[in-house]
């Protein structure tokens, strides 16, 4: 109950105040979260430690795990400003790299499916989509409760983006969206239901989803990884890599486990570079539980082999 009248509150009150003030108070937030939430705080600071390297100091690992809980108050804040976000500013505050790819691959009709991580802000950059007449399907999975989900799904598709549950029946409609040559975004980078494949990632071992790498192989849909980062005064960018070069054999389960490794090479690249944006607060390694007390949000990967979420 308080965590929907929290979210109910912050999304009425959030879009009526100034973006510095905003932005500040996301700050705030995201230091006093990240001294109070103990459980939390552990695993951002172990997932940290992965991607920086055993030879990090100290002082930084902390610093970059206190970024993660004010990346993740950020994207809370530009959430709530979504319904009343005026798309006309997306010139001014996003630049993309690599467009041309979802162009070409949408005009060969066979899908295009956006391999993604909890990196940056997914459902305020998503939007652009719209903008550029792009229809995206978004598999999502929450930890939230159903009625704050609800409520959350709501403001992320109030401009019109389709958001659908990581379910039997999301991953029917996404499909049929890839069949319709539509694109469907999936995050690849947390294994929340442990349905996910051994990887080596950052030099450790754990399991990832995946899930866009079988909708591929089984649909012939191509695989875009696509990630957002988030820039200083506001701005974001955002970079579409080329497709992912995918074998088919016959050996399904061979060709899953090279396409997940060249997937997460990629993927590697682009949180190590911006391991504070990286919002993932649960343990990617060790002790898999999900961290109590999470009210993040995210894109979930479809139960066809992998998982995740948004929120």
């Amino acid at each position: 109950m308080l965590e929907y009248a929290t979210i109910r509150v912050s999304s009425l009150v959030a879009p009526l105040l100034p973006r510095f003030f905003g932005y500040w108070l996301a700050y705030m937030t995201g230091e006093l979260t990240f001294l109070l939430a103990a459980k939390s705080r552990r695993a951002v600071l172990d997932n940290v430690r992965h991607v920086l390297g055993a030879n990090a100091e100290p002082r930084l690992v902390r610093a970059t795990a206190r970024g993660v809980f004010k990346s993740l108050y950020r994207n809370y804040y530009d959430l709530f400003r979504i319904p009343r976000f005026d798309l006309k500013q997306f010139d001014r505050i996003l630049t993309i790299h690599g467009w041309e790819h979802v162009e070409r691959a949408t005009r060969e009709g066979k899908g295009v499916i956006l391999a993604t991580a909890h990196l940056g802000n997914f459902d305020l950059v998503s939007q652009v989509a719209i903008t550029r007449s792009t229809k995206i399907t978004a598999l999502v999975e929450s930890l939230l409760s159903p009625r704050t989900f609800r409520l959350v799904h709501s403001l992320r598709a109030s401009r019109g983006l389709d958001f659908v549950p990581a379910s039997f029946g999301g991953i029917r409609k996404a499909i049929e969206a890839l069949r319709r040559g539509e694109a469907v975004a999936i995050a690849c980078d947390r294994d929340l239901q442990r349905t996910g494949i051994p990887v080596d990632f950052f030099g450790a071992e754990t399991t990832l989803p995946s899930g866009a790498i079988e909708l591929a192989l089984r649909t012939g849909a191509t695989v875009l990884p696509a990630f957002s980062v988030r820039k200083p005064r506001g701005r974001f960018e955002v970079y579409v890599e080329p497709p992912l070069e995918l074998v088919g054999t016959g050996d399904l389960k061979r060709d899953v486990r090279l396409g997940m490794e060249r997937l997460v090479a990629v993927m590697g690249r682009y949180i190590a570079a911006n391991a504070d944006q990286w919002v993932v607060f649960e343990p990617i390694w060790g002790d898999r539980h999900i961290a109590p007390g999470n009210t993040d949000r995210d894109l979930a990967a479809p139960a066809a082999g992998g998982n995740k979420r948004v929120g």
